[in-house]
């Protein structure tokens, strides 16, 4: 399976990985949940990320914004 870039960036207090569908991350309340064709859907697994993991990674691995979960190991 060959490796593909993400994109990854963040609105506010919400990070949003993916094009369509997009999976949205509330940073504040750790909500989570998929925006497909302009419409919410629950998403079950937990992910949990707080702004200070991503600024550090971010620190340590200066780049463009969709490289940052690949330096993270995500």
């Amino acid at each position: 399976m060959g490796s593909r870039k993400i994109e990854v960036w963040q609105e506010g207090n919400r990070l949003i990985i993916g094009d369509s569908p997009q999976l949205v991350v509330d940073l504040d309340s750790q909500e989570n949940y998929i925006l497909a064709d302009g419409m919410k859907q629950p998403y079950l697994r937990e992910v949990a990320l707080s702004r200070d993991l991503l600024r550090r990674k971010a620190e340590k691995c200066p780049g463009k914004r969709g490289e940052l979960l690949l330096c993270s190991g995500m």
